[in-house]
């Protein structure tokens, strides 16, 4: 069955955002404010100035500098050299605006995470981690978020997490046929089971963009591709320059399969080797650069099941195309916020 709801429309006729789009997006927010915001009355000190008003809430020095600090520490995990201190705050308040976009618009709707939502992504943080619940709360410590802090961050994560999939999940068509092809695929020849690591650095445009706007931005993703075939470092560029989601990320994508690709990226994926890159190629949000990181061929799925074959599949696919879309949501929420970044 073909399910298919423009963000727009879901936005405005949705049992879960019954507000208007106005009501939802316009400048003029709620006299509520997410917890994790500062609201104007708060006292403000040289340490606590306001780096950024997004709607009727503001983001201050020290929800930056806190979210900085867990920025590089990830960065180091995963070994990605870290961007210039301007570059790098310029992209982590870039995402705390987004971040409080979303949070903004899921409070409206009602939408919350319970305690038990909370200990469970911790839990599942710390198996991840090979660790255990309180030496995540030690380590969060060290990056300035104490133990209340942290399970704020996390309620956000999931708040936003909850937001996004209703949102996504009324925008983005997956068919019959499309499962049918995946299921095939990772049941099929080696060659069609192969998997591709990818990373992507993105100079995403405006939703309507001008013919200058998108004249500038292949310049500069012209650039980029430039600066990499010298010698640049893919990752550190995506976490400095990147306008995906996944930039402090070092722009990884993760596994894919060619049927997981979004299809403007699948051509120029299948034609690189290791360490490779394409593009700039355009989509609908940007000019996207991507390098394959490494190839894998898993074995054939034994999966016993029609049903849960049916299950993983519509999964995967959902995630694949939630990639370019989400992007795109996100690009609407700025455009009809008000948003002012301190000088």
């Amino acid at each position: 069955m073909m399910k298919k709801i423009t963000i727009l429309a879901f936005l405005m006729s949705s049992a879960l955002l019954s507000n208007s789009l106005a009501a939802v997006m316009a400048p003029q927010a709620s006299a509520h404010h997410s917890n994790n915001s500062v609201n104007y009355s708060a006292p403000v000190t040289p340490v606590n100035r306001i780096v950024a008003i997004v709607n009727n809430d503001v983001i201050t020095q020290t929800q930056l500098d806190q979210q900085m600090a867990v920025v590089k520490s990830q960065l180091h995990q995963h070994h990605v050299a870290l961007p210039s201190n301007q570059e790098l705050a310029q992209q982590v308040l870039n995402q705390l605006i987004n971040r409080q976009l979303q949070l903004q618009l899921a409070e409206r709707n009602h939408i919350q995470a319970s305690n038990q939502d909370i200990n469970q992504a911790i839990q599942t943080i710390a198996q991840q981690n090979q660790t255990t619940p309180a030496q995540i709360y030690q380590q969060q410590a060290t990056n300035g978020l104490n133990r209340q802090a942290f399970r704020q961050e996390v309620r956000d994560d999931i708040i936003v997490q909850k937001l996004q999939q209703a949102v996504m999940s009324s925008q983005i068509t997956i068919t019959p046929q499309e499962v049918q092809n995946y299921i095939q695929r990772t049941q099929g020849s080696p060659q069609a089971r192969k998997q591709y690591h990818l990373a992507d650095i993105l100079v995403a445009l405006p939703s309507a963009p001008t013919p200058k706007q998108i004249s500038n931005a292949e310049q500069r993703a012209d650039r980029l591709v430039a600066q990499l075939r010298h010698g640049a470092n893919f990752q550190q560029l995506a976490a400095a320059q990147s306008g995906a989601q996944n930039a402090l990320k070092g722009g990884d994508l993760g596994w894919l399969a060619l049927g997981e690709i979004p299809d403007a990226f699948e051509s120029a994926v299948a034609a690189l080797k290791p360490g490779n890159i394409a593009g700039p190629i355009r989509t609908g949000n940007g000019f996207h650069i991507i390098k394959l990181l490494g190839e894998r061929t898993p074995a054939a799925t034994q999966t016993t099941t029609t049903a849960l074959q049916k299950q993983q599949a519509e999964q995967a696919l959902f995630q694949s195309k939630m990639l370019e879309a989400l992007q795109g949501w996100i690009s609407q929420l700025r455009a009809q916020a008000y948003i002012k970044i301190m000088k």
